[in-house]
């Protein structure tokens, strides 16, 4: 289950709270909550750092105190490496002998973005993680969005415990999404969809039960 960005003041970090994780686990049967750390924008954290630092914080506990996974998930869709790098390192180092946190270190990287580029950016955030917590899951995010899984599947970051983000919207080609998740699953690359919608990516047009049904499938055998 994701929950709403952190600079939206009632549909975002208002449910990062206790009572949401509960509800979550117990009524919605979720054993896993992504938080979206916005960090653009003139309420995001490069502008609002403590703010978004402290929303972040309470979200990790709550979820701890509940026990439930949360994926403290980065998001951004710009390298923004001098702000990812200390940010991980501090949480990692107050938050990593707990089993219930899993990092993502980039949500979705600009089209820009080639694998090499990417793993330039992501090693040094695994390394900063890594140098606190040796054994938490990190995902890291994959070009064109976290559609090109089968590319960073042929040239793997050479680390442990790492997953492959894969995002999908069924108003898009989603045909080419199975295609390449199976092409990367079949080469070995540990896939984790952090993020998928029904419908359009903004959340309106018609909702489309039978490719979601067909990709939650899809998903099962991967």
């Amino acid at each position: 289950m994701s929950l709403y960005t952190s600079d939206d003041p009632y549909y975002g970090s208002y449910y990062w709270t206790n009572d949401t994780m509960l509800k979550l686990k117990c009524y919605w049967n979720s054993n896993v909550v992504r938080i979206p750390l916005i960090v653009a924008g003139s309420a995001g954290y490069i502008n609002d750092t403590e703010t978004n630092y402290k929303k972040v914080i309470g979200a990790i506990e709550a979820a701890i105190e509940t026990g439930i996974y949360i994926i403290v998930d980065w998001h951004a869709f710009d390298d923004y490496l001098n702000y990812s790098l200390p940010f991980f390192a501090n949480i990692s180092a107050l938050y990593g002998q707990y089993p219930h946190v899993i990092y993502e270190t980039y949500n979705e990287p600009s089209w820009a973005d080639s694998w090499t580029t990417l793993k330039n950016y992501h090693i040094p955030v695994i390394n900063a993680i890594r140098a606190n917590d040796p054994d938490n899951i990190i995902i890291v995010g994959t070009p064109r969005s976290d559609v090109d899984v089968d590319i960073a599947a042929t040239s793997p970051i050479n680390m442990t415990n790492i997953a492959y983000t894969l995002h999908y919207y069924t108003n898009l080609n989603e045909s080419n999404f199975q295609v390449k998740g199976q092409n990367a699953s079949n080469m070995g690359l540990p896939i984790f969809v952090t993020e998928y919608g029904v419908c359009s990516t903004y959340g309106n047009g018609t909702v489309n039960y039978n490719v979601t049904k067909d990709f939650w499938n899809f998903l099962g055998k991967v």
